[in-house]
């Protein structure tokens, strides 16, 4: 599957990389890392349901590791 390569295929790049900043809209999510690099994504609101909800980890995702996943489906819910 695209996806489980794109996702093996940036682990290797975010080792040992961290969270400099956050944003996160409606429509998209934007994500810089402590080395300048910045990724953006599109949010699949339809997939979340009509309801906006709060992010679990929101207020404390500055600092962490930009890969702290083992389970691939952790990067999903």
């Amino acid at each position: 599957m695209i996806l489980e390569r794109v996702y093996d295929s940036a682990l290797s790049r975010l080792a040992g990389k961290k969270i400099k900043e956050v944003r996160i809209g409606l429509e998209l999510m934007a994500v810089e890392l402590d080395d300048g690099a910045i990724g953006v994504t599109y949010v699949l609101r339809k997939e979340i349901g009509h309801a906006c909800a709060a992010l679990p980890k929101a207020g404390s995702l500055l600092g962490m590791p930009a890969c702290p996943f083992r389970n691939k489906m952790a990067i999903v819910t």
